[in-house]
């Protein structure tokens, strides 16, 4: 979470996600899209950066407004629930992030585009759920 700049961690999960889905809690899942398949997407209508101003400034999606995953909180009012919200930082951690506090704030369509920007701007570096990817991985 320091990595993020969540610093004052009251506390963490003992057991992890595996204890809490055994007590019978709530779980929420959030999707995600890979670079391939985000580029390709005439439908990313709304699409949130979330890294710092510096990042963006040297390179976006052209699309893409730039709420800071530190202010995110603090913007939430300004956003659409009901849009579809496509979500990337620079590799993909921020972003995780980003789209659980969407959805803990009621964001119901939300999607992680993993591999973030680098994997946008360079798709030879997308992960293995890109169709470009998947040809050629060999068949066991």
């Amino acid at each position: 979470m320091a990595r993020v700049g969540y610093e004052n961690i009251v506390g963490h999960l003992d057991g992890g996600l595996e204890a809490w889905s055994s007590a019978g809690l709530e779980v929420k899942t959030i999707s995600n899209s890979c670079p391939v398949d985000f580029n390709n997407n005439p439908e990313a209508k709304s699409v949130i950066d979330v890294r710092n101003p510096a990042e963006y400034e040297d390179g976006h999606v052209k699309a893409a407004i730039n709420l800071p995953l530190n202010t995110l909180p603090q913007e939430l009012s300004g956003l659409d629930k009901s849009a579809v919200h496509y979500i990337y930082c620079k590799s993909g951690y921020r972003s995780m992030v980003a789209s659980s506090i969407l959805k803990k704030n009621g964001f119901e369509n939300i999607v992680n585009v993993k591999k973030g920007y680098e994997g946008i701007i360079d798709t030879s570096k997308t992960c293995c759920c890109s169709k470009t990817m998947l040809s050629a991985q060999p068949v066991l």
